[in-house]
């Protein structure tokens, strides 16, 4: 009998010892891989609501798609200086003034804090009053964005002489 406990004995250690030697950590393993598949299922989870989200904002977008245009054309992807030079100009034949001169003064590129980039240029017009007057108002309802910062004028020397106005503009981009 003493020898059938010791036998009972060595077989329950033994046993114990595959447990722990080769069961146990392969139990181990499959717990962190269940815990892997866990985390993985969260994150797809996350990236499947995100990537819903962009999708439903980008539908909402679409229905805005006439005035999002209108903000792109009022604040271009760069300063664009050819086109505006062309407004400017076709602006001021257009309202029967003549563009005379157009210098650039400063580009000052966006930084971290300011997310606009803003051009400032000098023109120099010539024409009647009333002319001067459609010019302003052509700039004003144009769809860029300008802002008139100065503003000097001379007076003609000659009651035939046009009036030659000095502005100071600001435009911006992206």
């Amino acid at each position: 009998m003493n020898r059938n406990i010791i036998i009972i004995v060595v077989c329950w250690v033994a046993s114990i010892g595959l447990f722990l030697g080769l069961i146990y950590p392969k139990y181990q393993n499959w717990q962190t891989l269940l815990l892997g598949i866990k985390e993985k299922n969260a994150e797809l989870q996350t990236k499947t609501e995100y990537f819903t989200q962009i999708k439903e904002t980008t539908e909402t977008l679409n229905t805005y798609e006439e005035a999002l245009s209108k903000i792109s054309s009022a604040l271009p992807a760069d300063s664009a200086l050819p086109s505006l030079t062309n407004f400017l100009q076709t602006t001021a034949s257009e309202t029967g003034m003549s563009l005379d001169k157009v210098s650039i003064d400063s580009i000052n590129q966006s930084n971290e804090q300011k997310r606009l980039n803003e051009t400032k240029l000098t023109l120099e017009v010539s024409g009647s009053y009333d002319g001067f007057k459609s010019f302003l108002s052509g700039l004003e309802q144009s769809a860029r964005m300008i802002s008139l910062s100065d503003l000097s004028f001379e007076t003609p020397k000659k009651t035939k002489d046009p009036f030659i106005f000095n502005l100071s503009i600001k435009t911006f981009s992206y």
